[in-house]
């Protein structure tokens, strides 16, 4: 009988939640009306059970924001939300009798936490407020339920969207932690762990990583790698990285937080269903979907069952499987999931909610795709001006709006507006990687310009389909102040820290360029010999991005405005007989954006406007057409299409040119233009001076560098690679370098050459900035798909690192490398020169004054194409290396 009182007494309260926004002064007089309706009994029995449950709630000092689909949130599992519901009646029922001051504010504090679970954000605030009043008032500062509920309060304000307001009491309750318990404490952890959480919400992700890197390292040596707070923060950490694009480090970091919550919590665990969640939302942008579906759909009917269909929980969840169904253009249910949604954040969040403003946003664009333009345009106006209000100008959900406005107004054909706001949008996201590339490693600007780029693609389509003057110069001004971002970032840091004569700086280069050795080496182990020697290759990976990381926060380079340059400056550098080509390769668009390549050719010449060409058909280039030129040069066979179909179109654009200045993208990457047979059988060669560039910029700054004065070379090949003979000798480079010699010789050249045992990798990494660097060996790239998926090695380097990475799939063959391609298991294959020299080596070269590089070996201009950002492999490596140019093959020699 005792018993169905309480449930039936925690019933009534429920609808006090859900029906009544009391407030703080109100909350007393729920004891009247619960004595009333069942009686002192009934409250006896709570007072029975409350300072037992009390005292176990409050051996916890601190509490976890946790990262979760579309808001943070207080981490609490639902038995805790059970087990503890009496302290609400203990905090309600004693306010007035209980003489004790501590207890009071805790037992407020303690009732604010589970109203702020249960997302009575109004109630949870003004108990947290009083409690921290009754903890200053009565001078109970020193208690740690005092920073409890500072912390509390920050929380609230973070999910709430008051962003503000968080950072000041978040960092009030860090400070008064860090002072109190120092920082080797947990309770000091899981504030670094909120601040981490409110920085990743406000847009300010290297802060946000360095906070949570902090927290994870505190909580592993205080309450160790199997808690469940250890678990949250990795599930945070994953939950950055997706934001930053780097999905496959979120995976591995959340698959054994999964594994933590399981255990701690149980397979039912709301907090689990979260946690799955955020790994259905990283498979979804993995392009995983069946995976990412069925991980929604388990836990939509563990929501439905357990909490029902009116908690924003579940409306986070709609809003994840909406947001795949749009991705999959699976449309049926999208409208439905997202009105529900919707729905259930407006009542339960309120209308500023950044979650509702999320479920609008998806809605809008949903109905843009169904051609609904004037829904569309009411849900995505609104959904801006909530992020605007509650996020801010610069935030990454704010930009997002930005460019569904743009989108939005193209298919209304407003051409104007569409305009302004892809402006908006582009700068500002630029501004954004801007921002944060100076904290991050290359690896991480990769995944970051990988996230973003996709906002510069579907502008290119919009000018595609205008084709106005003033859009085709802004969509070159554009490509050429992104095309290479990676490269040139890389390169430029590089060349900052070398220049900056800080020698401190200069050891932590030196000391990163030892880790990259100690990688290359480690990375010829296949997984078993790792497991064998105890060896974590992750955390050497870890270690050795955490150095580069180190040293671009230290470059300058950032914090100078880099010299903009425009069409304007292009066309003025060039003489009446030049032009310059940019090709640029972006997606087709069709309400999004799809697989399909379009190419394009924009022509700079002096006093006139950017020309631009869309070249027909440019979808078949990737594939036919590459075909059919690949096979025609390997088979030295008449060629009928290519230069037809690659460069017919913009050839006729260059009347009276005889010098072109090329810079080219995705396919074109691949082929050679001088190799174009024009209809009167000559050759592109035999027609135009054809000299290649990374970003036709350049081209202003190559006619201002002064010559060089060093005339050194060093001459290395024909090596000898083993006495087994399964490596072809290649006795013809012997020749090649002799004659090269001479040559060089007879124009005052300072030569080195390394010819058989001692063409190796000791000595070409020796190597420092010599004019001209010339080596002659056999060169090899794999496809990705070509690589072993077992643990063995592949040309060896083990197999799922050089899945993962192009830059060690490709490289040149040097002395000894016969053991390391039979995978012969001696010490010598496992150093440092096993005759094996990957293009990731060879970005470690000392080429910065090198003049130019010729490699004289098969397939060495192949790699993993990029658009935008040419080709992952041997090219990319000597370029970033610093060498001024470089001639490859494309072929096999």
């Amino acid at each position: 009988m005792k018993y169905k009182s309480l449930i039936l007494i925690f019933f009534c309260l429920k609808s006090v939640f859900v029906y009544g926004q009391l407030g703080l002064d109100k909350l007393s007089n729920i004891n009247d009306a619960l004595q009333s309706k069942y009686g002192q009994q009934a409250l006896d029995v709570f007072s029975k059970e409350l300072e037992k449950s009390r005292k176990d709630y409050e051996d916890k000092a601190f509490n976890y924001a946790i990262i979760v689909s579309d808001n943070s949130a207080l981490f609490e599992n639902e038995q805790k939300i059970k087990k503890y519901s009496n302290v609400i009646f203990g905090g309600l029922t004693d306010q007035k009798s209980n003489p004790n001051t501590s207890a009071k504010a805790s037992s407020k504090n303690s009732s604010g936490e589970i109203f702020f679970a249960s997302h009575k954000y109004k109630w949870a605030s003004d108990l947290f407020e009083s409690a921290i009043s009754d903890y200053e008032t009565n001078g109970l500062t020193d208690e740690s339920g005092y920073t409890l509920a500072i912390s509390n309060l920050g929380l609230l304000y973070n999910t709430t969207g008051r962003f503000e307001k968080s950072l000041e009491t978040t960092t009030k309750a860090l400070e008064l932690r860090r002072n109190k318990f120092g920082e080797k404490n947990a309770v000091y952890a899981a504030s670094l762990n909120n601040m981490a959480v409110l920085l990743k919400d406000m847009g300010k992700y290297s802060e946000a990583t360095d906070s949570i890197e902090k927290a994870l390292q505190v909580n592993a040596e205080t309450l160790g790698k199997q808690s469940l707070a250890y678990a949250i923060m990795l599930n945070n950490k994953a939950m950055l990285q997706y934001t930053l694009g780097q999905y496959q480090e979120a995976v591995k970091n959340l698959a054994p937080a999964l594994d933590i919550a399981e255990k701690e919590l149980g397979k039912g665990s709301f907090n689990l269903i979260r946690l799955k969640t955020n790994l259905a939302i990283i498979y979804k942008e993995m392009n995983k979907y069946t995976e990412s579906e069925e991980i929604l759909q388990k836990c939509i009917k563990t929501k439905e069952k357990k909490l029902g269909t009116s908690h924003p929980d579940y409306a986070s969840l709609l809003t994840t499987l909406a947001s795949l169904y749009i991705k999959m253009n699976k449309m049926g249910d999208v409208e439905a999931l997202l009105t529900k949604a919707s729905s259930i954040y407006k009542k339960e969040l309120g209308e500023q909610h950044p979650s509702y403003a999320t479920s609008l946003s998806y809605l809008g664009n949903f109905y843009r795709s169904q051609n609904s333009l004037s829904k569309a345009e009411e849900l995505l106006r609104k959904a801006m001006e909530i992020r605007l209000v509650n996020l801010s100008e610069n935030h990454p959900d704010y930009i997002n709006s930005l460019e569904d406005m743009a989108l939005l107004y193209w298919a209304q054909k407003n051409t104007r507006k569409s305009v302004d706001y892809f402006d908006l949008s582009i700068d500002k996201s630029l501004k954004f990687v801007k921002d944060f590339f100076p904290a991050m490693s290359e690896n991480e600007k990769s995944k970051l310009w990988a996230k973003t780029r996709p906002k510069i693609l579907k502008f290119y389509a919009f000018v595609n389909d205008q084709k106005t003057q003033d859009l085709i110069t802004k969509m070159y001004n554009l490509q050429i102040s992104t095309k290479g971002i990676l490269l040139n970032s890389t390169t430029k840091v590089k060349n900052s820290i070398l220049a900056s004569k800080n020698e401190q700086l200069i050891k932590l280069y030196e000391k990163w360029l030892d880790q990259k050795e100690d990688l290359a080496r480690l990375y010829t182990y296949s997984k078993a010999e790792l497991r064998e020697e105890k060896i974590n290759l992750d955390s050497l990976e870890k270690e050795t991005e955490s150095t580069e990381k180190k040293l671009t926060a230290s470059s300058s380079l950032f914090s100078k405005t880099n010299e903009e340059i425009s069409n304007k400056e292009v066309a003025a550098s060039l003489k009446a007989n030049e032009a310059a080509v940019e090709i640029i390769n972006f997606q087709k668009y069709n309400k999004f954006l799809t697989d399909t390549s379009v190419y394009a050719a924009i022509i700079i010449q002096n006093g006139a406007q950017p020309k631009y060409i869309e070249i027909k058909n440019g979808y078949e280039l990737d594939k036919r057409y590459y075909n059919y030129y690949k096979n025609a040069i390997t088979s030295k066979n008449p060629d009928k299409y290519a230069y037809t179909k690659f460069w017919g179109q913009i050839d006729s654009s260059l009347a009276g040119k005889t010098t072109i200045y090329a810079s080219l993208d995705g396919i074109y990457n691949l082929i050679n233009l001088n190799t174009l047979k024009l209809p009167n059988e000559k050759y592109l060669i035999d027609k135009y001076n054809i000299q290649y560039v990374l970003n036709t910029k350049f081209i202003t700054v190559q006619k201002t560098v002064a010559t060089k004065t060093n005339k050194t070379a060093v001459l290395l090949g024909n090596p000898d690679y083993g006495s087994r003979g399964t490596i072809a000798a290649l006795p013809g480079t012997k020749i090649e370098l002799d004659k090269t010699n001479a040559q060089l010789k007879t124009n005052g050249f300072k030569i080195s050459t390394f010819v058989r045992g001692e063409a190796n990798e000791t000595n070409i990494k020796a190597v420092k900035n010599p004019y001209i660097l010339h080596i002659a060996t056999h060169g090899y790239f794999q496809n990705d798909a070509h690589t072993s998926s077992d643990e063995g090695l592949s040309f060896g380097v083990e197999s799922q690192r050089a899945k993962e990475n192009p830059l060690l799939r490709g490289g040149l063959l040097l002395a000894n490398a016969e053991k390391a391609l039979s995978n012969i298991d001696t010490l010598e294959i496992k150093s440092a020169d096993n005759g094996i020299f990957t293009a990731f080596e060879a970005m470690n070269l000392s080429l910065d004054e090198t003049e130019i590089v010729f490699l004289s070996a098969c397939e060495t201009g192949k790699g993993e194409s990029k658009a935008g950002e040419g080709v992952y492999g041997l090219q990319r490596a000597i370029q970033v290396a610093g060498a001024e140019s470089v001639i490859m093959s494309l072929w096999k020699v």
